[in-house]
C-alpha cells in the first residue's frame, strides 16, 4: 500500500455511526487482504464456538487507496467462517479514503492486550512502516509492544520477508528472530534452504548454527549458501561423489557442514589467540572470541570485589586498548591464499 497523506482523518465515532455491511469474504476472485493480527493462529476453536453462539463481534472493514476491500481487524473471525463454509461477513465499514494512521489506530486498538507471536510483530511492523511516516508509527507504540531500537526493527522487517513455511515456524517459535531474519536476506534462496534444512529436522539451536556456518562458508567460498547446502545434501546420498578436503568420517550434516567450516576457524582462532597472547590482559580479565570466519564477537569477563577493584581493573585495561596486536585481532580475516590454510602446522 502506498503512503497516504494526511488527509480526511477518520472520525471515530460509535461503531452505529458506521454502516454495517454484509461483506464478501472473497471478492472476484482474489483473495481479500487482512491485516495481519492473527498469523499462524488455529481459528478451528473459534469456528465452533461461532458455530454454537453466532458471531458475537462483527469485522472492521475499509476500501484501500487502490480500491481493494482490507479487513482492518477480524482476521481469524475471517478464517473461522470460511471453515464453516460462509462467503460474507458483518462488517462495519469505514469511512471512505481514511487515513491509515487512525485505520491503524482502531486496529490496535481493537486487538488491545493481545499477546503477538513473533511473525505477527514483524508483519504488523513491516505493513506499518509501508503504509505509515515513522513519526506516525511512534505515536502508535503505546498500544502494541512494538520493537522500536533500529537493530530490532531491521530484524523484524527482513523475518516479515521469510517465506511462508519459515513465517509460519517463527510464529510457533520453532525459529528464532535473528536466524529468521539472517535465512530471509537470502532472497529467493530462502525456501529452498529452509526446505533442505527441515528435511533433517533441526533443533531450534541446531538451525540456527547452521544458517550461520553456511552464510560465514558463503561469503569465504563465494557461492551461495543454498549451493553449498544442496551439495552436502548430494554428498549424503552419495558419498563417494564428494571430494573436497578435511572431510574426514563425517556421515551426517553438520559432519560435513563442519568439515568444510570448522578447521578453517581452528585456524583463523589460532592467529586471534597468538596475538591475544602478545597483548596480555590484566589479571581477572579473560577474553573469548566467537568462532566467526567473518564478524568478529568477543565477550570480556572481568573479575572484581568491589567498585574500587573494578575501577582498578578498567584502568588497567585502558593500554589494552592501543595495544597493535590487539588491534590486529579484530582486523584479521580468512587468508584468500588457500595454500596458507592448507599448508598451515597449526591444523597438523
Amino acid at each position: 500500500m502506498p503512503k497516504q497523506p494526511l488527509k480526511f482523518p477518520l472520525s471515530l465515532e460509535p461503531p452505529d455511526k458506521w454502516p454495517l455491511v454484509d461483506w464478501p469474504l472473497e471478492d472476484d476472485g482474489f483473495k481479500l487482504k487482512v491485516l495481519p493480527f492473527s498469523f499462524g493462529r488455529d481459528p478451528e476453536p473459534l469456528a465452533r464456538s461461532i458455530q454454537k453462539q453466532g458471531l458475537l463481534r462483527p469485522l472492521w472493514g475499509v476500501i484501500d487507496p487502490e480500491g481493494r476491500p482490507v479487513i482492518v481487524s477480524g482476521g481469524l473471525r475471517v478464517a473461522a467462517l470460511k471453515l464453516l463454509g460462509q462467503t460474507t461477513a458483518p462488517t462495519y465499514l469505514l469511512t471512505q479514503d481514511p487515513h491509515w494512521l487512525d485505520v491503524w489506530t482502531l486496529a490496535l486498538a481493537d486487538n488491545l492486550g493481545k499477546t503477538y507471536n513473533p511473525a505477527e510483530k514483524a508483519l504488523i511492523l513491516a505493513a506499518l512502516s509501508s503504509t505509515l511516516t515513522d513519526p506516525e508509527m511512534a505515536s502508535l507504540t503505546g498500544l502494541m509492544d512494538l520493537p522500536i531500537g533500529k537493530a530490532l526493527k531491521e530484524r523484524n522487517l527482513a523475518a516479515a520477508k521469510l517465506p511462508y513455511p519459515a513465517l509460519l515456524a517463527l510464529a510457533k517459535d520453532k525459529l528464532d528472530l535473528a536466524t529468521g531474519a539472517r535465512l530471509a536476506q537470502l532472497g529467493p534462496d530462502a525456501l529452498g534452504l529452509w526446505t533442505l534444512l527441515e528435511g533433517y529436522n533441526p533443533s531450534l539451536q541446531t538451525r540456527r548454527k547452521w544458517v550461520d556456518w553456511l552464510i560465514d562458508l558463503s561469503r569465504l567460498e563465494k557461492r551461495a549458501p543454498l549451493d553449498l547446502a544442496q551439495e552436502i545434501g548430494a554428498t549424503l546420498a552419495n558419498p563417494p561423489s564428494f571430494k573436497a578436503p578435511n572431510l574426514g568420517p563425517a556421515k551426517t550434516f553438520e559432519g560435513l557442514l563442519k568439515s568444510w567450516r570448522f578447521p578453517k576457524v581452528t585456524f583463523l582462532e589460532a592467529q586471534r589467540l597468538r596475538l591475544l597472547k602478545s597483548a596480555p590482559l590484566p589479571p581477572g580479565v579473560s577474553l573469548t572470541t566467537d568462532p566467526s570466519l567473518e564478524d568478529l564477537k568477543a565477550t570480556l569477563t572481568i573479575q572484581f570485589s568491589g567498585p574500587d577493584d573494578l575501577a582498578a581493573r578498567l584502568k588497567e585495561l585502558k593500554p589494552l586498548l592501543n595495544n597493535p596486536n590487539f588491534q590486529k585481532i579484530w582486523k584479521l580475516k580468512w587468508p584468500e591464499d588457500e595454500d596458507l590454510f592448507f599448508n598451515s602446522p597449526t591444523l597438523h
